[in-house]
């Protein structure tokens, strides 16, 4: 007949709040706050957020704690007299790198807190540093593959650390000094319910997750509020540290998942039942959530978290459990044909195989294929079974015992040597690097076996599908489209390398009509390359622009180290067209001469309209004849006109279309007072803007065939 089991924990709860005695101090005005003083609804860190921001003030007084300092100035945050009681309890309970100080005060000028007074500190600066440095190497552990990791989400990098600390940390039944701190929890591995939320309070900053101590008198226990996207949740570390029993050690690897981001109804269902702790606003989203049928720790290997689904006995993906690894089944036998109800199967890894246990055996489990084989099965007797087990540090770590709970008669724990050499497999991977909308990826492949098969896509963890037969030479590939693809090559023997990969970028050119070498640029991420120059018969490049529509871009663009895709538009300039008409006397040919700034020139010769074609902006217009010439402004829609002018050759002053004696005699008349000219244009022969005798001294030179010359008239198009 099966039996039902039922975990106590009165005892643990009875004991779990216990503090060392700490001495009396007084100091200038202020009342002394101790830890057990708090006000124990765990609320006093969202009073003090009133008026000072928490992680600002924590990481001024850290350095100050560090160093042992017994006054410390916090004038500068302007914390009121009222919040004394909360800034002392904020120190106790929310800044758990002060697991040193033992007593506190504070001084006030009747406005604001000046200063705060810490008079003992239970070890030296020296030895603190000591300390502090072993709780820094446990939390980098724990936080392994976790901090920085921008994959995970704050739910999963919260369920991992919280797995990890239960895996680390056992339950203090003695009391020792520090089970109360972070130093116990994350140092000594073994804590109280304090030492268990101040470590899960650290370790949740180090990787950007708020977290806060939530404490019951009641209840005489302390957990913490975790936030999620905005929202703060009950999570207890401690009550999920699954143990033997009341006074027993932990079971290895037994982490539950029943008081993992319970809102507050949710938490009073797990026997938080007392009414003085803190009750934030939040929600019960996760309440009934998949990973409430683990009674393992979540592992996560190779970029992926995986978890035992102990309801539906399989490995499971922690995609909401979507995604089946291998099924783990069995049975714990209870005794005289009967067996006890559950699955009591644990899961471990070393960061690339998973681990599990069964009633009897050890299994490597490799995700990357789904192939599991036994790895170590210990000696059993009568109804022993294994119910713990977890890998830590090359060993497989085993407890055996004849119940899931609650008796240490049998137990026994097992420390196997075992480590899953890599097997003898290395691949390399080049590319193609030219510019172009393809690249071709060669796979070179090292072993000192047979080589089986490979894969190659985009994920790092293929299932055994995926594998293609090796046919004896190094594979290649063509890839089309941007993404990570991945390399894995299996020996004959079942073992694989380790992932390799190449990341691919496309740049997409609109060209807007244009020709260009390649418009679909597909590189390997890290290639630095220049994008090409597009043609388009009757307009200019103008450069590329990252917004389509734009009047202009850069004319050259660097591309290094581009995002996985990305769009580049071609802009154009389209050539206008300078018209204008140039009429002489008798028919006579003008000569029109266009001057560009690059010193280029365009002469067009004429007897009546002309028009030129061109992209620039900026140009001269020189326009020379014998006789009358005149540009007309109007030329029609869509064409750059030359303004309006007329033009007469200099000198012609009577508009005959010569230059000879009668224009000679007509301006000395003019400027005589007995004549008037049609143009004082032609009759400026000096140019210089009056009509006087020295314009008819230079005409008759001229005439005279003295070296005289006779101004042409320019007109400039700027």
């Amino acid at each position: 007949m099966n039996k039902i089991i039922k975990r106590t924990v009165s005892v643990l709860l009875a004991i779990c709040l216990i503090v060392p005695v700490m001495s009396t101090v007084t100091f200038a005005r202020s009342a002394v706050k101790y830890q057990t003083d708090s006000d124990p609804d765990g609320s006093e860190s969202f009073e003090l957020e009133k008026y000072v921001d928490l992680d600002e003030l924590r990481l001024a007084l850290v350095p100050h704690f560090a160093s042992c300092e017994t006054l410390i100035d916090v004038s500068g945050f302007k914390i009121p007299v009222k919040a004394a009681d909360s800034l002392n309890s904020f120190i106790w309970r929310e800044i758990p790198e002060a697991f040193h100080v033992y007593s506190l005060g504070n001084a006030n000028n009747g406005t604001i807190i000046t200063q705060i007074y810490s008079p003992d500190y239970t070890v030296s600066a020296e030895e603190y540093a000591s300390m502090i440095a072993e709780c820094e190497e446990a939390a980098a552990e724990i936080t392994r593959g976790i901090a920085g990791n921008g994959a995970l989400t704050d739910v999963e990098k919260a369920l991992l650390i919280h797995d990890r600390l239960c895996e680390r940390c056992e339950y203090n039944y003695s009391f020792d000094n520090y089970c109360y701190t972070m130093y116990g929890a994350l140092a000594k591995g073994s804590a109280v319910c304090d030492g268990y939320t101040k470590a899960y309070s650290y370790l949740l900053r180090l990787v950007g997750i708020d977290c806060r101590a939530c404490i019951s008198s009641a209840l005489n226990h302390a957990w913490n509020l975790v936030k999620i996207d905005g929202i703060f949740y009950h999570t207890d570390v401690t009550w999920d540290d699954l143990g033997w029993g009341s006074y027993m050690g932990g079971i290895s690897g037994g982490v539950q998942h029943t008081n993992f981001l319970r809102s507050n109804a949710g938490i009073v269902e797990t026997k938080h039942t007392a009414d003085d702790y803190y009750k934030p606003v939040n929600d019960g989203k996760y309440d009934s959530y998949f990973w409430q049928d683990s009674v393992t720790g979540f592992q996560y290997a190779g970029g992926v978290i995986y978890f035992l689904d102990g309801k539906n006995n399989a490995i499971r993906v922690a995609d909401e459990g979507k995604t089946v690894v291998t099924a783990v089944g069995d049975t714990w036998s209870a005794g005289g044909g009967s067996y006890w109800v559950g699955n009591f199967a644990r899961l471990g890894t070393d960061g690339r195989y998973l681990y599990y246990s069964k009633s009897s055996a050890v299994y490597l489990l490799d995700p990357a294929t789904g192939r599991s084989e036994l790895i170590y099965e210990p000696e059993l007797e009568g109804t022993d079974s294994i119910y713990g087990f977890i890998y830590e540090d090359g060993y497989l770590v085993i407890d055996v015992n004849d119940k899931p709970y609650g008796s240490v008669t049998r137990h026994r724990r097992i420390r196997v040597p075992f480590e899953r050499l890599a097997p003898d497999i290395s691949t390399e991977l080049s590319s193609s690097v030219d510019i172009a909308s393809s690249q071709t990826v060669t796979a070179e492949i090292t072993s000192s076996i047979d080589v089986s098969s490979y894969y190659w896509g985009e994920s790092p963890s293929p299932d055994g599908a995926g594998f293609t037969p090796y046919a004896g030479t190094d594979p290649v590939f063509t890839v089309t489209s941007p993404g990570t693809y991945y390399f894995i090559a299996k020996d004959a023997k079942g073992g694989l390398s380790d992932p390799v990969s190449l990341t691919f970028c496309l740049t997409v050119l609109h060209t807007a009509g244009g020709v260009v070498e390649c418009d679909r640029i597909l590189t390997v991420k890290g290639f630095d390359f220049d994008l090409p120059t597009p043609e388009k018969a009757g307009s200019r490049f103008n450069g590329w622009a990252t917004e389509e529509g734009a009047g202009s871009g850069e004319m050259t663009v660097e591309i290094s180290d581009p995002p996985l895709t990305a769009d580049y538009y071609a802009t154009w300039i389209n050539p206008r067209t300078v018209s204008g008409r140039v009429t002489t006397v008798g028919g006579a040919e003008a000569a029109v001469t266009v001057t560009f700034d690059d010193g280029s020139t365009l002469v067009l010769n004429t007897d009546g309209e002309y028009a030129f074609d061109t992209f620039e902006t900026h140009f001269t217009v020189t326009v020379s004849a014998a006789g009358h010439v005149s540009q007309l402004f109007d030329a029609g829609e869509g064409v750059t006109k030359l303004p309006d002018a007329d033009l007469f050759l200099s000198g012609d002053v009577n508009l005959d279309g010569a230059v000879d004696n009668r224009d000679v005699v007509l301006l000395f008349k003019y400027v005589s007072g007995g004549a008037t000219v049609a143009s004082d244009d032609a009759a400026d022969i000096d140019a210089d803007d009056a009509l006087t005798n020295k314009d008819v001294a230079v005409l008759f030179k001229y005439v005279s065939g003295a070296d005289v010359t006779v101004p042409v008239k320019t007109v400039k198009m700027n």
